[in-house]
C-alpha cells in the first residue's frame, strides 16, 4: 500500500512540474497583444494600425493599370512602341517596374521579346517608350506584360517637384537628316538640384493619334531655373490641328538623382 501511494505522489509531483513548464512556456509564447508585435489582433484594421492603435493604416497597393499601348511607324520596317501606364496608388510609387513588350504575328504567335524598367510616382499617368524597334512584316502586334514592381511609399505633398512647359515650337524644318524638330523651355520648380531630367515629346493630331514619340534628357536641372531642349524627326510629321505632349520627370527614387549642395545631404533623401 506505501509503494502505491509513493508512486501516486511522485507521479503527481511529476504533472505538477509538467503542467508548470508548459504553463511556462504557453505564456512566453502568447504574449499579451500589443501594437508593435507585428500580427494583426485585438481588433486592429492592419498589421500594428488602426482605431485600436490610435493611427491610420496604410491603403492597400493596387497594380499598375495600363491605359494604351501601340506601335508607331517610324521609318522602313522600324517602328516605336508607346504605352500610357496609370498609378492608382497615392502613396506608393514604384522605384523600378520591369517589363516585356511581346511582339506577336497575325496569328498571335510570339516573335520576339523586348525588356526594359522605368519608375513611376504616386498617381502619376506616364508614358513609357522603345524606340527604335526593326520589324519585319505586316500585322505585328504588341502585348506589354508588366512583371516585378518594387514599391516605395513615398508622400508625393512633401515632393512638390514639377517641371512645367514655359515655352515651345514645333514644325516642319528642312536642314540634313531633320525635316521636323520641337523645341521647348522647361522650369524646374521644386527646391530641388537634379542631376538628370527625363524629357518624353508625343506628337498627335487634335484626335488624339499620336504621329511620333522621342525623348532626351536634361542633365543638372537647378531649383527654380530654366533649360532649353530640343528634338528632332528624320521624317516629316502630317496631320490636322498637331498638338503636343510634353513629359519632364525624374527618378526620385534614386539618392545620386539628388545634386547635394555644400555636401549636406538633400532633404528627400531622409524621406
Amino acid at each position: 500500500m506505501d509503494r502505491v501511494i509513493k508512486r501516486f505522489t511522485i507521479a503527481l509531483i511529476f504533472l505538477v512540474i509538467a503542467a508548470g513548464v508548459g504553463y511556462g512556456i504557453y505564456a512566453f509564447v502568447n504574449v499579451d497583444p500589443t501594437c508593435y508585435d507585428r500580427v494583426q489582433n485585438q481588433g486592429e484594421e492592419g498589421v500594428d494600425c488602426g482605431t485600436t492603435c490610435g493611427n491610420t493604416c496604410d491603403p492597400i497597393v493596387v497594380p499598375l493599370e495600363i491605359v494604351s499601348q501601340r506601335l508607331i511607324a517610324a521609318g522602313e520596317s522600324e517602328y516605336d512602341f508607346i504605352a500610357r501606364i496609370r498609378n492608382p496608388n497615392t502613396s506608393h510609387g514604384a522605384a523600378n517596374v520591369s517589363y516585356d513588350i511581346i511582339l506577336k504575328d497575325k496569328n498571335g504567335a510570339a516573335m520576339n521579346t523586348i525588356q526594359g524598367t522605368f519608375y513611376i510616382l504616386p498617381v502619376q499617368t506616364k508614358y513609357i517608350v522603345k524606340t527604335p524597334i526593326r520589324i519585319i512584316g505586316t500585322g505585328i502586334t504588341p502585348e506589354l506584360i508588366i512583371k516585378d514592381v518594387v514599391w516605395h511609399k513615398v508622400n508625393v505633398v512633401d515632393l512638390k517637384i514639377d517641371f512645367p512647359l514655359v515655352g515651345e515650337q514645333h514644325g516642319a524644318v528642312s536642314v540634313p537628316g531633320v525635316r521636323y524638330q520641337v523645341e521647348g523651355t522647361l522650369s524646374n520648380k521644386s527646391d530641388f538640384d537634379f542631376d538628370q531630367v527625363d524629357v518624353l515629346v508625343v506628337v498627335q493630331d487634335f484626335t488624339g493619334e499620336i504621329h511620333a514619340v522621342t525623348s532626351t534628357t536634361i542633365n543638372t536641372f537647378l531649383s527654380q531655373s530654366l533649360r532649353y531642349f530640343k528634338v528632332t524627326w528624320p521624317d516629316e510629321i502630317s496631320g490636322e490641328g498637331v498638338m503636343l505632349q510634353v513629359q519632364a520627370s525624374t527618378n526620385v527614387f534614386n539618392n545620386s538623382n539628388f545634386i547635394r549642395r555644400y555636401g549636406t545631404e538633400e532633404k528627400f533623401q531622409r524621406y
